[in-house]
């Protein structure tokens, strides 16, 4: 995803000389697709493990995220960078997991 996004900053300019792109990375968020998953103990528990904020981010952290990006006073300057919107999540274990 990284690739395609400085990829594509740098054409938008050639259509739209003003023209930004960034992308959001969400991670776990808590939404009716995820709810059987977090509603597993052990699922969750593996999740949280490599989360050092050790939450599941809600639908309104990833909208507040793209408002943020969106907004031409707040980050007018910003663009061909992808937002990791994931609670801290990495691929290693921060958190113990509890079986």
């Amino acid at each position: 995803m990284g690739g395609f996004t400085l990829s594509l900053k740098n054409e938008i300019v050639k259509v739209s000389p003003r023209g930004r792109v960034n992308t959001v990375a969400p991670g776990w968020i808590r939404t009716p697709m995820a709810e059987t998953a977090m509603k597993n103990p052990k699922i969750l528990s593996q999740a949280m493990a490599t989360s050092p904020l050790n939450k599941v981010s809600e639908p309104s952290d990833i909208a507040n995220s793209i408002l943020f990006l969106a907004s031409e006073a707040a980050s007018g300057n910003i663009t061909g960078h992808v937002l990791d919107v994931n609670a801290g999540m990495e691929g290693r274990l921060l958190n113990s997991v509890h079986q």
